[in-house]
């Protein structure tokens, strides 16, 4: 199974390298749940979002120079900062199958856990991404998130953020 991790700061001028460093923390542990890639999702506190996501090691990914740029961007002007790491339950381990997923320029979609049924949802390598997809077509909709969540049939945690909307959604199933 993949791991999920997050950080959020209410603060003027973003987070501060207290946060950043266990935000550093908590992705580097967060790899006993997943080695296979590693990604992470920056909401700003001008409404901006940055992606980045690799097929390494969460320990490889922290000494990029694309990850220390999003981390100096957290403590300058961060509001919002989750991460995953993957462990390949289903399709290849490469850049493209690691989350975070972006749906339609707008979601920004990372999931734990295992479907059974993805391809019912959407025909695509990976389950997570089929199951973003299903849920970013709800347009944020509780009532229809939950008549989406119906036709899932496997273990779910997930987290995305509504770009467009500044919102920020967290779901799991038992």
């Amino acid at each position: 199974m993949c791991g999920l991790v997050g950080i959020a700061v209410d603060a003027m001028n973003g987070a501060n390298s207290y946060d950043a460093g266990v935000f550093d923390d908590l992705l580097y542990m967060d790899a006993l749940r997943g080695k296979d890639s590693t990604g992470v999702v920056l909401l700003d506190k001008h409404g901006g979002v940055e992606v980045i996501k690799e097929a390494i090691h969460a320990f490889q990914f922290q000494e990029t120079k694309e990850y220390k740029s999003i981390r100096s961007d957290f403590i300058s002007k961060g509001k919002v900062l989750f991460g995953h790491n993957r462990k390949k339950t289903m399709g290849k381990i490469e850049d493209e199958s690691a989350h975070p997923f972006v749906i339609d320029n707008n979601v920004v979609f990372m999931h734990n856990g295992t479907l059974r049924n993805h391809e019912k949802l959407y025909k695509t390598a990976v389950d997570s991404e089929a199951l973003g997809m299903h849920l970013a077509k709800c347009n944020g909709d509780p009532r229809k998130i939950e008549e989406a969540l119906a036709d899932v049939d496997g273990a779910y945690a997930c987290v995305w953020l509504d770009q467009s909307k500044e919102i920020i959604y967290l779901i799991r199933n038992k």
